[in-house]
């Protein structure tokens, strides 16, 4: 293996300073990562080894002190070769290192691509063969008391990975349901949504999902292309991609912009409003085809001119590796000084965010009922007047707060829908009342896509 990156001395390499881990608020219903305001995240896969579950704090803080910067996530892959199990330890050691853990689901009982799965199959998975094993996974993620990214099926529309539809029924159309619809492409939209389904019905909130794709497919064929995998908006939250120069020394040498100009559009068109996120890209080392450093600051200067304006994360893939013939693949950014000069150049930028937006969904503060009568003329109404406050800690958009009640005398605790009040009022009069009916209340906050919060009782 050749010894590279090792000419470093000139450049400073701070060890960022620590921050505070993002750990859910009390009675929070959810809490996802939501896109930042400004800019885009800066993240990566800070190379956990070949098998990339080698997860350790220094490899996290190492990247960071050579990048000069902290990330958002830390990526890593959670490979089923012994079973589908909750990774534990790696997910707490990058929370207690302050970032967030990023899990890539990796279906395959044997790492080796361009092959069908034998175990792991998309049909199989979509049959509930593994649904003990992903509810226990997902029984664990919950009860983690911080967010989680997740996304099944990396780079699902390039066919060196199992889960890609040439091995599940690529373009034929009569195998599996709609007949309208290639097979392959069905399969994996329905094996994830069922994944999905899952852990919605385990009442799984800390989990922000990720659809991935590779920006060119392979095979170039109609019944390939991105869109067909999508398993929807409403149970994705956010689109990446994947954007590769040279893997390999003699690889054709093809610029960032090159690739992504021709596959942005096409990404972008896979849903009209979720986040997308650049959630792997790199070059190999190779002088005699290009200069790495050149390539990463054209992709960094793409990124923050905004160019592609949708793209609000960038996670770089740091990991070299030796080829069959012997020769090196060498991604990491220190590769050589000028790709750690032009990434730490680039990426200091403040376009790039180190400090991540997590929302989540919260009850309404302190509601109290207080009773009033109305003497009207021909008879006296009895009134309940109930005010609440804002939760300084919902970070979520809401659309407006709900009310329900039930009569105290009722044996059965079913709540109706009383009134829906404007996100800016904080008070809400039941009129109309005999003053012998008596109603037990409950008050929830409600965002922008309908979900609603914890519900509060409301006090006398």
């Amino acid at each position: 293996m050749l010894v590279l990156g090792l000419l470093l001395a000139e450049f400073s390499l701070p060890v960022p300073t620590t921050r505070d881990k993002w750990i859910r608020p009390a009675g929070a219903t959810y809490y996802r990562l939501a896109p930042p305001l400004s800019g885009a995240y800066h993240s990566a896969f800070p190379y956990f080894g070949n098998s990339e579950d080698e997860v350790s704090a220094r490899k996290i803080a190492d990247f960071e002190a050579l990048a000069g910067r902290r990330i958002v996530w830390a990526y890593f892959s959670s490979n089923w070769l012994e079973g589908i199990r909750f990774p534990q330890a790696a997910v707490r050691t990058i929370h207690e290192h302050g970032a967030i853990p990023f899990i890539r689901l990796m279906s395959w009982s044997r790492i080796e691509q361009g092959i069908p799965e034998p175990t792991y199959t998309l049909q199989r998975i979509i049959d509930g063969a593994f649904d003990g094993e992903l509810a226990e996974w997902a029984d664990q993620a919950k009860h983690q008391p911080f967010p989680l990214l997740v996304e099944f099926g990396t780079e699902v529309n390039g066919e060196w990975f199992p889960w890609n539809g040439k091995y599940n029924g690529g373009g034929e159309t009569v195998g599996y349901g709609d007949p309208d619809m290639p097979d392959g492409p069905e399969r994996f939209r329905d094996a994830y949504r069922h994944i999905i389904g899952l852990f919605r019905e385990r009442g799984v909130e800390n989990v922000t999902w990720f659809f991935h794709v590779n920006a060119q497919s392979w095979p170039a064929a109609s019944w390939n292309r991105m869109a067909r995998y999508y398993p929807g908006d409403d149970c994705i939250d956010w689109i990446g991609v994947s954007v590769y120069g040279s893997q390999a020394p003699g690889d054709d040498w093809i610029q960032f912009r090159q690739i992504l100009d021709a596959s942005y559009p096409e990404l972008s068109a896979i849903s009209t409003s979720k986040p997308l996120a650049l959630l792997e890209y790199g070059v190999a080392e190779d002088p005699e085809r290009g200069s790495k450093g050149a390539w990463i600051a054209q992709a960094l200067h793409a990124l923050r001119s905004l160019r592609y304006p949708r793209l609000k994360a960038v996670s770089y893939w740091h990991e070299s590796w030796e080829n069959d013939d012997g020769t090196i693949s060498d991604l990491r950014i220190n590769s050589s000084p000028a790709a750690l000069a032009a990434y730490r150049r680039g990426i200091a930028d403040p376009f790039f965010a180190a400090a991540p937006r997590v929302i989540s969904l919260q009850p309404p503060l302190h509601p109290t009922l207080q009773r009033l009568e109305n003497d009207l003329v021909f008879f006296k109404e009895t009134i309940n007047r109930l005010a609440w406050e804002a939760n300084p800690l919902n970070t979520a958009a809401l659309s407006c707060f709900r009310l329900y009640r039930r009569p105290e005398s009722s044996e059965d605790d079913a709540y109706a829908l009383l009134a829906e009040v404007a996100p800016g009022v904080l008070t809400y009069d039941d009129r109309g009342l005999h003053p012998d009916e008596r109603f037990a209340y409950r008050l929830v906050a409600v965002d922008t896509e309908g979900r609603e919060s914890e519900p509060a009782v409301v006090s006398n």
